[in-house]
């Protein structure tokens, strides 16, 4: 999972080109990202069946039947799907490192041979996003108020990113400077 998260971050950084400058951001922004899974022909196994899910049992299936299985195309689209959904659920330790894909990805869809296994219209997503007490500074000792005026302040920042690089948003209501206003009315209150 993170080396695929690394790539993705690092293309959204520095885009489809070879070697580059250490944190230079060239602010590559996409559209509709399109992963399409294809099978394997490289070796001379046979594809797991879809249903068998998780490594354990191909594992097993390779040591019963003696037989080489190549991971299934759908495997790998239901776990990219699962994991991909991890990071925009900017929930726990993801709730950071979903921010990049909200910015500058307008919609990621996974396919499998050529047909759509999952679409992800981001823009969707970012709005029924729901502030969760768990996330946004759980680790600190924010409290709840303030963590819930971060998370608006990032939706709402993140929206202007999403306009900046020509992707669509939806209109909102909160408006980032009145936010950042009740933030360090918020920030003087707890220092007192």
């Amino acid at each position: 999972m993170w080396d695929f998260y690394l790539f993705l971050e690092r293309f959204l950084h520095v885009g489809p080109l070879g070697p580059q400058q250490e944190n230079v951001d060239h602010e590559v922004s996409v559209k509709v990202l399109e992963i399409d899974i294809l099978p394997t022909d490289a070796t001379n196994g046979l594809q797991q069946p879809p249903s068998v899910w998780n490594y354990s049992t191909l594992v097993r299936m390779r040591e019963f039947s003696g037989l080489k299985y190549c991971l299934h195309p759908v495997y790998l689209a239901q776990f990219l799907h699962l994991m991909i959904g991890s990071l925009l659920s900017m929930d726990g330790e993801f709730a950071t490192l979903g921010e990049i894909l909200y910015d500058r990805i307008g919609k990621i869809v996974i396919l499998v041979e050529g047909k759509v296994y999952a679409e992800m219209n981001l823009v969707d997503i970012l709005e029924g996003l729901m502030f969760d007490n768990s996330q946004w500074g759980h680790a600190t000792n924010m409290s709840r108020e303030r963590r819930l005026l971060t998370f608006q302040w990032w939706q709402a920042f993140t929206r202007r990113q999403r306009i900046r690089f020509g992707l669509h948003v939806q209109p909102d209501g909160l408006d980032m400077v009145e936010l950042a206003e009740r933030m360090c009315v918020l920030e003087s209150c707890e220092e007192e």
